[in-house]
């Protein structure tokens, strides 16, 4: 079975990609070639329907398709290396006689820029990186190189932004481009051929759901009958078998008023439409007299599968029931399945950005993690109070908290005023700012 990846970038490194992909067996390629960086987001969410794996040409349309959507499919990027800077560097001093001790470097880390400096007994004392952590825009960019060169400080731009290299060309400034090496290509392939494989195995892990009738001891005390009682429990379990049918698993009463639900993680994915719809809860609630909560567990044990399906289950409850939540096997929550307030954050992570972020706000790392998935939903970084605590699920008085720590920590700052329909004070409204 082939692999399909598509290679999102400008043309000409998209070419040079495709050139180093036909090293590889097994593996369909696709040009998925864009103008501006503007386009990536568009390309990459049309692929993620038909492929199995995504390569980006640069970090920048990376981190520009993330912000936008959660590809279901493994996504890379090739990275800017030290390799690719020392090309351009010996371009500059070889080629065109520029001093490259005096240069502005961008979308690189700096990490990088002293190693390879280093490498070539140079000093790097005037030498400005933008390692690009906060994804500046072009025209940020253009401006950042601009200013440094036409100040004096800088002789040489090295920019790994094609259309700010396009920009900065056009008004004479002495721009060299950074480009994928093919060492560098050939690795993010053998990590895309991985990832994808891995995923095609994550199909077969086996998935527990745990499903928990609402407050039945309330609704057995309104029945008219035990026969009532006994005729809706017994519709309940035909709907749990039938759902179990339908996904090919199998299903175990715990008595009283839980079940659990064994099967695979394709099947499940695919009776959900990758964790967007929620067909058992919805089936329950339109013919039953009563609501399901439902805990769906992914693990790489059956142990670890049931503890997430467990922890899925009380978030479900602790926000009311009548919903279905996913914990997977590393760390992301999904939930509440097909409903408008459903958001995919992380319950634990290593993201250095996200965990510097909780502690210069105070708030926890599921919090942030929770308002990035927000923010991706709404498709903007404004927020108000209200849009936070609808969103979470929360109360407005816990939204303005989230906010005030935010502020405080210069994480969020205010922008305006919305005023809401009908009557009602203005509300103030928010640019996040997670940098």
């Amino acid at each position: 079975m082939e692999i399909k990846i598509g290679i999102i970038g400008p043309c000409d490194v998209v070419q040079a990609v495709m050139d180093v992909g036909q090293e590889f067996v097994g593996v369909l390629l696709e040009p998925l070639i864009y103008r501006n960086e503007e386009e990536a987001p568009q390309s990459a969410e049309d692929f993620n329907e038909r492929g199995d794996v995504i390569i980006f040409t640069g970090p920048i349309p990376f981190h520009l398709a993330k912000r936008k959507f959660n590809p279901r499919i493994p996504s890379l990027y090739v990275p800017n290396t030290s390799e690719a800077l020392m090309t351009c560097l010996f371009k500059a001093a070889c080629f065109d006689g520029r001093d490259i001790e005096k240069a502005s470097i961008d979308y690189i880390s700096n990490r990088s820029v002293q190693e390879t400096y280093a490498g070539l007994g140079l000093c790097t004392d005037n030498v400005v990186v933008e390692e690009g952590q906060g994804f500046p825009s072009t025209d940020q960019i253009v401006a950042f190189h601009r200013q440094l060169f036409e100040a004096g400080k800088t002789e040489l731009i090295v920019t790994g932004l094609r259309s700010a290299y396009d920009r900065l060309c056009s008004l004479g400034l002495p721009a060299y481009r950074l480009k994928p090496t093919k060492s560098a290509i050939r690795e993010t392939y053998q990590l895309a051929i991985l990832e994808a494989k891995a995923l095609l195995n994550k199909a077969t892990q086996a998935t527990v759901g745990i499903l928990n009738i609402d407050n039945f001891s309330a609704w057995v005390n309104t029945a008219k009958s035990e026969y009532e009682i006994q005729k809706v429990k017994l519709r309940l379990h035909e709907i749990v078998l039938e759902y179990s049918q339908s996904i090919q698993g199998s299903v175990t009463y715990r008595g009283g008023d839980e079940f659990v639900i064994f099967a695979t993680r394709g099947a499940v994915e695919e009776a959900t439409n990758f964790y967007e719809v929620a067909p058992l809860i919805s089936h329950v609630k339109n013919e039953l007299p009563f609501s399901i909560s439902y805990g769906l567990g992914l693990g790489t044990t059956a142990a670890e599968a049931e503890q997430n399906a467990r922890s899925a289950l009380a978030k479900a409850k602790e926000v009311g029931g009548n919903s279905c939540f996913v914990f997977t096997e590393d760390g992301k929550v999904l939930g509440p399945l097909g409903t408008n307030q459903q958001l995919e954050y992380l319950q634990r992570s290593s993201d250095e950005r996200i965990v510097r972020c909780a502690k210069a706000a105070g708030l926890s790392v599921t919090t942030i993690s929770r308002l990035e998935s927000l923010i991706r939903k709404k498709g903007r970084s404004c927020l108000t109070a209200n849009d936070i605590a609808e969103g979470f699920g929360v109360t407005l008085r816990s939204g303005r908290r989230i906010l005030a720590a935010l502020e405080q920590a210069k994480l969020a700052r205010a922008v305006g005023e919305e005023q809401p329909v009908g009557r009602g004070r203005p509300r103030q409204v928010y640019k996040i700012e997670l940098v």
